[in-house]
């Protein structure tokens, strides 16, 4: 029994503001092929974009890093996408494939991170579905009492800036400390930094709000 209680306390627990979006919610949206063929394209489309959340928040979880949805662990997003796409360039897939694929996994986790952040600001937060508007899934926010609301697009607003924010450049293994490495020896590499991207929050949601 003592054993049972040491484990416990040991145990990291989150203290943050209360998250209107968990992983352990966001993974109860995820659907089988089959059942998908029976829901409405607004679940559809959840069900898909909580796959793509989950699926990069494992992934960093496997490799140390803790994406639990919450505004804290935002900052380690870029991280977590560097680490993927690394893993990608060494398959040898294609850069502009590899952009794809962030684009699609980062925005997937920013959509529901963001509802979360704006709610622990006190401000009302939901996913739409606003074909009118875009095809992909919005955030909805509005200040509370109000009917004024705001609709962001985290992965419009992502691909906008990919280029800056995912950038393949040429290295040299040797000017690297690699001393094995000939002075010629000419490596490919990616630098991630989203912060073109948290500037469009800023401006498309937060300070519309």
């Amino acid at each position: 029994m003592a054993n049972k209680t040491s484990k416990k306390s040991n145990r990291r627990k989150y203290n943050g503001p209360k998250k209107k979006y968990p992983l352990g919610k966001i993974k109860t949206l995820i659907v089988d092929d089959a059942a998908v063929n029976t829901m409405g394209i607004y679940e559809q489309k959840l069900s898909d974009v909580a796959d793509l959340a989950v699926s990069i928040a494992l992934d960093a979880s496997d490799r140390g890093i803790k994406l639990d949805f919450s505004r804290e662990s935002e900052s380690l997003l870029d991280r977590a996408l560097l680490n993927k796409g690394m893993a990608l360039l060494d398959e040898g897939i294609e850069e502009s494939e590899i952009r794809k694929v962030l684009v699609e996994l980062g925005a997937a986790y920013l959509l529901f991170e963001q509802v979360n952040l704006v709610e622990s600001f006190k401000v009302h937060g939901d996913i739409v579905y606003a074909p009118e508007v875009s095809d992909n899934l919005l955030i909805k926010a509005r200040l509370p009492m109000s009917s004024n609301y705001v609709l962001f697009d985290p992965r419009a607003s992502l691909h906008k800036v990919e280029d800056i924010c995912f950038v393949f450049k040429d290295i040299k293994p040797r000017e690297l400390g690699v001393k094995a490495a000939s002075a010629d020896d000419i490596s490919r590499a990616l630098a991630i930094n989203l912060d073109a991207y948290r500037d469009i929050v800023v401006k498309e949601l937060l300070e519309k709000l």
